[in-house]
């Protein structure tokens, strides 16, 4: 009977074991779209048009984004 207890805790030792080896490429692949889309977030929270809608929010107006908008580069 100790014995087909042994061998069941060692099978759900084995699968958990499995388990968290899987997940730690999947924690390493999440980890690094965290760091990317932190970058982006930042990167954006800081441009003309983050400025431009948080004042209006703020101000309780509806945004002007005509005078935020860069020229396009000329092709």
């Amino acid at each position: 009977m100790s014995d087909i207890i042994t061998e069941r805790s060692n099978g759900i030792l084995r699968v958990e074991f499995n388990k968290r080896l899987l997940k730690l490429g999947s924690i390493d692949q999440v980890k690094a779209a965290i760091r990317v889309e932190n970058q982006a977030f930042s990167e954006r929270v800081r441009s003309a048009e983050a400025k431009e809608a948080l004042s209006a929010f703020l101000q309780k107006r509806p945004p002007n984004f005509a005078k935020t908008k860069t020229p396009a580069a000329a092709e």
